[in-house]
């Protein structure tokens, strides 16, 4: 299973750094940047910490069974004018990922 979610920080630095801080309890196997530069966090046969308390088709523990990956992007942030498209790039590299 994939969970893709975007980071709604800026700037990128900023959400690499709250992914990586064992304080946050929060994390992703990977990053994609919006110059599509992949961003591996966390080995892929390691828990990452991405989808809270889940449930999905029968799976009560959705971060155990599943890959993460953060995709850099502001959301629907109130400074980002709306919210807009992910970058080519960012959808390029996340396809064969």
């Amino acid at each position: 299973m994939v969970v893709i979610h975007y980071t709604e920080m800026r700037p990128v630095e900023t959400a690499l750094a709250r992914m990586c801080d064992p304080a946050a309890s929060v994390s992703a196997h990977y990053c994609i940047t919006e110059e599509g530069e992949v961003i591996r966090l966390v080995p892929e046969d390691r828990r990452a910490w991405h989808a809270g308390a889940s449930f999905w088709r029968g799976v009560r523990d959705v971060n155990s069974a599943s890959i993460g990956i953060e995709l850099d992007h502001p959301g629907h942030a109130p400074d980002n004018g709306g919210y807009r498209g992910f970058a080519d790039s960012q959808i390029d590299a996340l396809i064969p990922l």
